[in-house]
């Protein structure tokens, strides 16, 4: 079984949210970045602390990944923002990362948003909202958490994960014992998930309270109302199986659907939430869901409601299509030549939706930025880390006789006093300070 740890010297940054449409990056329009920090202020205040017992308004910029230029709705501590035109403008120094995140930066703890935020109002408020939440979810006794999820890349996490979402979805959509038999389904699919791969619900938990919880406040705050916010968690489920990868992505499909039932059946569960608490537990107790026969046999009688076998039928033919990908990238991550920078004070940006497991060891990243003390890191042609979070890998050309800043896919830039020297394994290189 893989080891899932979470290392808190690692910030990982989200850059893409599923469901969120957005159009090609330009330079930033300061009368609409003041109108977005007016529709943000405007929730919070409509909020007033209401749903968390903290206000979630608080320093806010966007950021333009091409240019760095930088919108805040507020200045910075150290005088880099300049007032213009009811807002404050500067440029990103080259050592913090761009991303959706919560970061600090000239003194000043921000909730970072990348440049264009969709163009759907709602969709762009539930952004927002799901971003200024991670800025204050340690003040409500919930800090970040990002373990893997490795599991949910094989064919029983997978397969087990789609038939949670469908039996979720109707549980939203219906009432009364409808609703009570789905929300059984939905647990009788976590539990045999759970049951086959051992160990994986601590995981699974953490991440649900991290990115599960931010988009549940990204959808509760975006401005919808009643059925419309049930209907959006409903759409989130329906287009959840269409990521690459689930092993990452997974809690902003589950985590929502699980909150939306605990406010149906207990009031008040959110000021008794804790660190560690299982949703889907909540939900089970809060509505008395009770088991009288064995797993086997509430999963013969649930799986045909929700169309088990048709997705067992396309985790198949996935999985034997996956069968030649994998191995010509895990030759070219793993087994080849590569070039390894430690990692110390990591930054990372990342798609939730593409993180593939390579081995129990290494997760592949097909696209993204890191930063650590050496310097940055481009690698758009993906990267691999290990799940100890102590080194990041790029592959780099056979026989190469002498050290690159650049290779296929990736190009880093490295601070002074680091170099790119031999490794021990032959053919492989390693990034170290001083020479």
């Amino acid at each position: 079984m893989v080891r899932q740890r979470y290392n808190p010297a690692v910030v990982f940054a989200v850059t893409l949210f599923l469901g969120a449409s957005v159009v090609a990056a330009k330079p930033i329009d300061l009368a609409v970045a003041k109108q977005y920090f007016a529709e943000a202020a405007a929730l919070c205040e409509k909020d007033a602390g209401k749903l968390w017992g903290v206000s979630l308004c608080g320093p806010m910029i966007f950021v333009d990944s091409e240019s760095r230029g930088v919108v805040a709705n507020q200045a910075d501590a150290n005088g880099h923002l300049n007032a213009d035109s009811g807002v404050f403008t500067g440029v990103l120094p080259q050592d913090v990362r761009i991303a959706n995140t919560a970061t600090v930066w000239a003194d000043v703890y921000w909730t970072m948003v990348m440049w264009p935020l969709p163009q759907d109002k709602l969709d762009r408020a539930r952004l927002m909202m799901h971003e200024l939440w991670h800025r204050v979810q340690s003040d409500v006794g919930m800090p970040m958490n990002d373990p893997p999820n490795a599991h949910l890349d094989r064919f029983d996490g997978r397969a087990y994960m789609q038939l949670e979402w469908r039996a979720l979805a109707v549980a939203l959509d219906t009432a009364g014992i409808k609703q009570v038999e789905a929300v059984k389904d939905a647990l009788v699919f976590r539990a045999a998930r759970r049951s086959i791969i051992k160990d994986c619900s601590a995981a699974e938990n953490a991440l649900e309270l991290n990115e599960g919880l931010a988009e549940y406040t990204g959808i509760r705050l975006s401005g919808c109302e009643g059925s419309e916010c049930i209907a959006r968690a409903i759409k989130k489920l329906d287009d959840a199986p269409k990521a690459e990868s689930f092993v990452r992505s997974f809690a902003y499909a589950s985590g929502p659907a699980w909150c939306l039932l605990l406010d149906q059946s207990s009031p008040g569960w959110r000021s008794r939430l804790k660190p560690g608490d299982d949703l889907a537990g909540l939900v089970a107790r809060a509505m008395k869901v009770r088991f009288t026969e064995p797993l086997g046999e509430a999963y013969k009688k649930a799986g045909p409601r929700h169309g088990a076998d048709d997705i067992r039928d396309a985790e198949t033919k996935r999985a034997k299509d996956r069968v030649a990908k994998l191995a010509a990238m895990k030759a070219k991550f793993v087994d080849g030549p590569v070039l390894t920078f430690p990692l110390k004070q990591v930054r990372f940006s990342f798609d939730p939706a593409t993180v593939i497991p390579l081995t129990d060891e290494r997760l592949l990243h097909p696209d993204g930025t890191i930063s650590d003390r050496w310097g940055t890191l481009q690698a758009p042609g993906g990267f691999t880390i290990d799940i100890e979070m102590t080194q990041v890998v790029v592959p780099v050309a056979p026989n190469l006789t002498e050290p690159k800043t650049e290779g296929e896919g990736w190009s880093v830039s490295l601070r002074r006093g680091w170099v790119i020297v031999r490794d021990e394994k032959e053919g492989c290189w390693i990034a170290k300070q001083g020479g």
